[in-house]
């Protein structure tokens, strides 16, 4: 991209600025990564997906990239169906990264840092190197030389494979940081019941179909990092659906080493976070709508209960969102967050049955409280010194991949009786902590008896989810 103003210096300090002043964080700035996608990729979904991930997480950090894959490769994906998946890949890492050596050749394993194996390729490698598969609701990741195996789903469902993208970058990423030491190791994961795996799994049966849900009206409050990569995500579905995006920011270079949506130009000219989220959903079968402005202000226009929600996704805490999203007695709220320790956040909130939004926030629920976004310390553990706060550009993906797969739930009236969930993704094999989390008797909601809540929000469509769930599952 030649004509982009900022040279590479300024580029790279701007983007990198929170990252490159971490206290071990040294070391990715000169990384080189080999991609090798596996020949299925010509036809095959989920591998258009994983890859596609892959590459523009990769972007948001690696400046050296070079992809071997095979000729004519057509995409599968429903926003860009019919056109050269090369290219797709190039115009992603090239406006996510415009300062990137990028190239696509046959990769030596001894020119590059590391190898990302996309599929089941048919190369053999001398030294260990990060394997990924995914496809339907299993993502796998692994260090080693021997690649992943995972039968194959025709379901369009970018979960899998996405959260795939995430485990590898985010091996990758330790191993450039010197954050890890490279084990061998193979981690399989269901994103359907949110397990770590012994084995990967042999079919796909027995699981709901991503293409035939609809997923209602929902309110996305925040098009930030999770936001932002949530509506990526969206995009390469084929599900149903209305989403009115709330924010009033505007993107900046540093939202570009997170968000898998905003580009270069993007920051540069700071465009709108909801405009640039309703032209990525605008080719789907989702009907974007977006206002501009903070959550109490939408509230107060009085659409709320003319249009109310099926479900609110609550991504962000500008003007105590969570409070005024409590107040209004809403239907069933999911909420993502990453943490400052390399975590993520899952939550839901069934009115009545499970902890309300503002039960899992109310003792941070002040002015000027904002919750870390995509963050994590690079410190190692016997450190004395303080920990520097750094920016994880794998995390918002992470977290966006874990709130869709919750939504796709909701929209197929399956839910476990889960309603909490925390993944680290500081080393592999971490697993997921599940909890059940009831109402904090001292929160607001205890007063908010069913009643009192609109007859609008009673009849939206996911109201009487809390029937379906089956304790103990």
């Amino acid at each position: 991209m030649t004509d982009f103003p900022l040279t590479e210096e300024e580029w790279y300090s701007k983007r990198d600025d929170r990252t490159i002043r971490v206290s071990g964080a040294k070391g990715f700035e000169c990384y080189s990564v080999g991609v090798i996608i596996d020949d299925s990729v010509r036809s095959d979904y989920s591998l258009q997906v994983l890859a596609l991930t892959a590459v523009n997480i990769l972007a948001r950090w690696c400046r050296r990239i070079t992809i071997e894959m095979p000729e004519g490769a057509i995409s599968q994906l429903p926003t860009s169906r019919g056109k050269d998946y090369r290219e797709l890949l190039k115009d992603v890492i090239e406006k996510a990264d415009p300062h990137n050596d990028l190239s696509f050749d046959i990769v030596n394993e001894r020119a590059v840092n590391r190898i990302l194996a996309v599929g089941f390729p048919k190369r053999r490698f001398d030294t260990d190197q990060v394997f990924a598969n995914g496809a339907g609701w299993f993502a796998g990741a692994s260090l080693g030389r021997e690649p992943l195996n995972l039968p194959t789903s025709l379901d369009p469902n970018p979960v899998g494979p996405a959260f795939s993208s995430c485990l590898a970058v985010a091996e990758i990423f330790r191993l450039a940081c010197g954050a890890s030491i490279p084990r061998p190791h193979t981690d399989w994961y269901s994103l359907w019941d949110c397990t770590l795996l012994g084995n990967a799994p042999t079919n796909h049966q027995g699981l709901p179909r991503v293409s035939e849900l609809d997923l209602g009206r929902i309110y996305q409050i925040g098009c930030g990092a999770v936001g932002s990569c949530l509506d990526f995500f969206l995009s390469l579905t084929e599900v149903q659906g209305n989403i009115l995006l709330i924010d009033y920011d505007k993107c900046s270079i540093t939202d570009c080493n997170r968000s898998l949506t905003f580009d270069a130009w993007d920051a540069l000219l700071a465009k709108s976070k909801i405009l640039v989220c309703e032209e990525v959903l605008e080719r789907t079968r989702i009907v974007p709508q977006h206002f501009d402005g903070d959550y109490s202000s939408y509230i107060g226009t009085g659409e709320y209960l003319k249009n109310p929600p099926d479900a609110i996704l609550c991504l962000a805490n500008e003007y105590n969102v969570w409070e005024t999203i409590q107040q209004n007695f809403p239907p069933i709220v999911l909420h993502a967050t990453t943490t400052v320790n390399w975590g993520l956040n899952l939550g839901r909130h069934l009115p009545k049955l499970d902890w309300c939004i503002l039960c899992r926030f109310r003792n941070e629920v002040r002015p000027i409280f904002r919750p870390p976004c995509a963050e994590g310390t690079l410190a190692s553990p016997e450190s004395t010194e303080r920990p520097v706060i750094g920016v994880l550009p794998f995390l918002s993906s992470a977290a966006a991949v874990l709130i869709l797969a919750e939504l796709m739930k909701v929209a197929s009236r399956r839910l476990s009786s889960s309603n909490f969930v925390q993944h680290s993704m500081r080393s592999h094999s971490t697993g997921f902590m599940k909890m059940l989390r009831s109402p904090d008797p001292l929160c607001i909601c205890g007063s908010q008896t069913i009643n009192l809540y609109p007859d609008q929000i009673r009849k939206t469509k996911h109201w009487r989810l809390a029937s379906t769930i089956k304790k103990g599952e």
